[in-house]
């Protein structure tokens, strides 16, 4: 007896080291793979971000916690196939952009006198190549897919949001630039004052749906990166639509609707997207008028 006993506790044990659990602490799965939680009390009952919060049960003991997706039933990957990573679409654009800057003036010699004209037209396409790889990849996902997608994003989100974000700022300037160049060709009663403010107006539309898709992508990220989701979309599980909805409604109302709140980080980041959508609503309308009073004179 004494023998099966210390056999059967051996057995217990290699098992427990197996499985991670034992005297280091216990495993908990999320929904970002396994986590370790030290057995000994830390005091404050917390885990960084990412751990998905408070530990009911105390230290050194498994938390319950919402299993992770169920697998595709005919056992593929809920990952959709075709989808480009920021790191990929980030690159992508800039080959754009340069393209678009290197070849403007080759394939229209108007360009090679107006600068601000070929800046412009950079831009946009770094715009355009941004909202159609985006949006033409999630707007038909499907619930499960959006969370696949969002917590499968790589590293370069981070690189890619900063990006955009300074590029959006920095293009700003580049539209005023153009309309005082449209101005200057109307008093020079140049034909191509119109394609100038036309440009220019444009390329202020395209940086605003570029911001507010950027924070659909982010509010996504941070949703499923949270203990408990963080935003209140109701009894179905959201999918990047519904982050849609929420990023134009912070970006059109600078506010949330039915939509609340719950999580910390989320709201951060919606006090910082409905900072520079103000920002950005103030500027096109004084470009739209501006542009609107340009081509009427």
């Amino acid at each position: 007896l004494i023998r099966i006993g210390v056999a059967g506790g051996l057995q217990r044990v290699l098992e427990e080291r197996r499985l991670g659990i034992g005297i280091e602490g216990a495993v908990r799965v999320g929904r970002h793979g396994v986590l370790y939680e030290n057995s000994e009390p830390t005091g404050s009952g917390r885990v960084a971000r990412g751990g998905h919060g408070y530990n009911p049960c105390g230290p050194g003991r498994v938390v319950p916690h919402e299993p992770p997706s169920p697998p595709h039933p005919s056992g593929r990957s809920l990952m959709p196939r075709g989808i480009m990573y920021a790191r990929t679409r980030l690159t992508l654009m800039a080959g754009v952009g340069v393209v678009v800057l290197l070849t403007g003036p080759l394939l229209l010699p108007v360009l090679r006198e107006e600068v601000q004209l070929r800046w412009l037209l950079a831009w946009s396409a770094v715009c355009l190549t941004f909202l159609s790889s985006v949006w033409l990849a999630v707007r038909p996902l499907s619930p499960d897919e959006t969370r696949a997608l969002a917590e499968r994003e790589d590293n370069g989100r981070a690189a890619s949001r900063t990006m955009l974000t300074i590029g959006s700022i920095v293009s700003l300037f580049a539209v005023g630039s153009g309309l005082i160049r449209g101005h200057e060709l109307a008093q020079q009663k140049s034909p191509l004052e119109t394609v100038v403010v036309l440009g220019t107006l444009v390329t202020v539309a395209l940086t605003w749906l570029l911001v507010h898709v950027d924070a659909m992508l982010h509010y996504a990220r941070l949703y499923y990166d949270g203990p408990d989701g963080g935003i209140e979309f109701g009894d179905e599980p959201p999918s990047y639509e519904d982050f849609a909805y929420l990023a134009f409604t912070v970006g059109m109302t600078f506010q949330v609707s039915d939509t609340n709140i719950t999580d910390r980080h989320i709201r951060r980041a919606v006090f910082h997207h409905a900072i520079l959508s103000y920002l950005f609503g103030t500027i096109l309308v004084a470009l739209t008028i501006n542009g609107v009073a340009s081509l009427a004179s």
